[in-house]
């Protein structure tokens, strides 16, 4: 049974951020890692991660991809990359993935945009609006000054008068 060694793997990963000069933020987006995972990778938390994880961390880092492996087992790494692999990590590069994710983002968001008014136009369809009629000749108008007390008690029109349709009442026999 070997020994992991975890303080090792988070040496390698802090060292090579800094070469690299990209955040634990640019790893997650890189490695597709989650935060708390890097985080605790980071920090030598010890934790059994699969090999999937480390080489995903591995790759993103431009390390070959059992680098991080080799490390956690004791084991001499595989050389790194060639500089041609390293130059896919520059600025450009992220800035194009980056972009990319966020329009897939997008499109994801349109996509729930789209279903949710799908369903709204649904229930709209099945449930049509009350009819709003017109008044009547049975009906009157009755006006309703808008006013305003002031201090000695009188009332001033504000000049916002409303009007409101009252329908006489019916008694059903």
């Amino acid at each position: 049974m070997t020994t992991e060694d975890w303080g090792a793997v988070a040496r390698a990963i802090n060292h090579r951020m800094a070469i690299l000069k990209i955040t634990q933020e640019e790893l997650v987006y890189r490695s597709g890692v989650s935060k708390t995972v890097i985080r605790e990778l980071r920090h030598a938390f010890r934790r059994r991660r699969g090999t999937r994880t480390l080489e995903a961390i591995s790759t993103a880092l431009g390390f070959h991809p059992a680098h991080l492996n080799a490390i956690a087992h004791n084991r001499q790494p595989t050389v790194p990359h060639d500089l041609a692999t390293l130059a896919t990590l520059d600025p450009l590069t992220d800035n194009l993935r980056l972009l990319q994710h966020q329009l897939e983002l997008a499109a994801h968001h349109i996509g729930n945009l789209t279903d949710f008014l799908d369903n709204l136009v649904g229930h709209v369809d099945s449930h049509p609006p009350h009819q709003q009629t017109q008044p009547s000749q049975a009906d009157h108008i009755t006006h309703i000054p808008d006013e305003t007390t002031h201090l000695d008690g009188h009332p001033e029109s504000t000049g916002r008068d409303r009007y409101t349709t009252c329908r006489p009442r019916t008694v059903e026999a």
